[in-house]
């Protein structure tokens, strides 16, 4: 019975060590209604991510803290005959990142890892 204890206790601390990393992160995700569309804000990503969109480059800039992950989603192609999935870019940045350059022709959806 007592080994079950010491076995529990190094797991809650780990749980709780998993949660509070976990709090201290926020996704702000940008999505489009359909190709060739601008990105909209869903929630409140539109005040921790300043995004600003050209034809084939997206400027960010963090709001609210350094940004450790970026993920792009660009939209399936169809050649006619064969439908391919939209290709996914992760991006780990490296140190406190606060802004920078996505190149990307107007993409399905991005998401950002801010910490606060």
């Amino acid at each position: 019975m007592q080994r079950v204890e010491r076995l529990r206790n190094p797991i809650l601390i780990a749980v709780a060590f998993l949660a509070l990393a976990a709090a201290s992160m926020t996704t702000a995700r940008f999505v489009a209604e359909h190709p060739g569309a601008d990105l909209n804000p869903i929630a409140d990503a539109g005040e921790l991510i300043s995004l600003i969109q050209g034809q084939e480059h997206l400027f960010w800039s963090s709001l609210s803290g350094p940004v450790t992950q970026v993920t792009v989603w660009g939209w399936p192609v169809s050649d006619g005959e064969v439908e391919l999935g939209g290709g996914m870019s992760v991006t780990r940045l490296d140190g406190e990142t606060e802004s920078g350059i996505i190149d990307a022709q107007k993409p399905k959806a991005v998401s950002f890892e801010v910490g606060n």
